[in-house]
């Protein structure tokens, strides 16, 4: 099958909802647009293939999406952005990130501003899945511990903190003695902190922060085993 015929059928796809139709048509390279261009080439192929599992994705249920935000101009450019990193990233679960990101940041009221919005996708994009996956990890292990009595938050953190590392090396495969380094990495994107050294105590270790939380929430990643199939 032509990358055209693919995009044909992309198209026809959401035929019966007009607002994913239209944002299909919307999509740069030509793809959409009724141009005669035959798309022939690996790389249009793979990002056709990507640009489907996004749409695939955005399509699960309720999409409160108005035909009026297709004239909104933060709206199309929340758009553009999006699936421009949607179509770059190799991960389709890290796609189906992108898109609930997107779907769900004009149905709440999480996200201030077309700038918030820019912030929080540039957060997803510069994250490898496998930092996604840390990250999640070690939410879940917060939630866990979240009601259990402690003189401070580090003390709590401390009680998991050892079994944590070991998941990261064992599920995760990071290196024993790189894992410290990757953690504080975690710390160019705001999600992920180092708590202040304390006396006495010569562990570093760290905790998620509100903005994690905020994002979470806006990726449907709970902490409960929900989305397995994406984290």
């Amino acid at each position: 099958m032509s990358a055209l015929s693919k995009i044909e059928d992309l198209v026809k796809r959401y035929e019966k909802n007009p607002i994913l139709r239209g944002l299909v048509q919307l999509i740069p390279f030509g793809i959409g647009s009724g141009a005669e261009v035959a798309l022939l080439t690996t790389v249009q192929n793979i990002r056709i293939n990507r640009l489907k599992t996004f749409f695939d994705e955005l399509a699960l249920g309720k999409i409160e999406l108005s035909p009026e935000l297709l004239e909104n101009e933060d709206f199309l450019h929340a758009y553009f952005s999006t699936i421009k990193a949607a179509a770059n990233s190799r991960r389709r679960e890290k796609i189906k990130l992108f898109s609930r990101l997107f779907k769900n940041s004009f149905k709440t009221e999480m996200v201030d501003s077309i700038d918030d919005y820019e912030e929080l996708l540039k957060i997803v994009d510069e994250l490898s899945y496998r930092e996604i996956l840390e990250l999640c990890s070690l939410h879940k292990l917060e939630v866990k511990y979240r009601n259990v009595e402690a003189k401070a938050d580090w003390y709590r953190t401390e009680m998991f903190w050892d079994n944590y590392i070991s998941s990261l090396v064992t599920e995760l495969g990071i290196r024993k003695d790189e894992v410290f380094d990757n953690l504080q990495r975690l710390q160019r994107t705001g999600c992920y902190e180092l708590y202040d050294s304390f006396w006495g105590n010569d562990k570093k270790f760290g905790h998620l922060t509100p903005s994690f939380y905020r994002l979470v929430e806006l990726l449907e990643v709970g902490a409960s085993g929900e989305n397995d199939d994406i984290i």
